[in-house]
């Protein structure tokens, strides 16, 4: 999986990096197959806001999803919003959105 990490208004250590890869091995083990996928990931706010918000972008073969989370620790947002974009690629897998899925 190719990932691309930007952080605005706050750098990211090394650490957080090596962190944030490897949180996002989950992500990765489940699109096994296929196209590689594409992550961006954005993060906003500095270490001085109350909270740091965390999109991710992710494009695998025709699929666009988006995920964010905010939180004061942004290794905890980052792993909220895989929890999101695993979520929806559970469901794009039993035909589409959520309330489809539940008939």
């Amino acid at each position: 999986m190719f990932i691309r990490i930007a952080a605005t208004g706050g750098e990211l250590s090394d650490n957080d990096v090596d962190q944030i890869q490897k949180d996002l091995g989950k992500l990765e083990r489940r699109l096994k197959g296929g196209k590689e996928p594409y992550l961006d990931i954005h993060v906003s706010g500095d270490d001085g806001a109350p909270t740091r918000k965390v999109t991710l972008r992710l494009e695998y073969g025709p699929n666009q999803l988006v995920a964010t989370a905010e939180e004061a620790d942004v290794l905890l947002a980052v792993r909220q919003a895989r929890e999101r974009l695993l979520r929806q690629i559970e469901r794009e897998g039993r035909g589409g959105h959520a309330d489809h899925a539940k008939r």
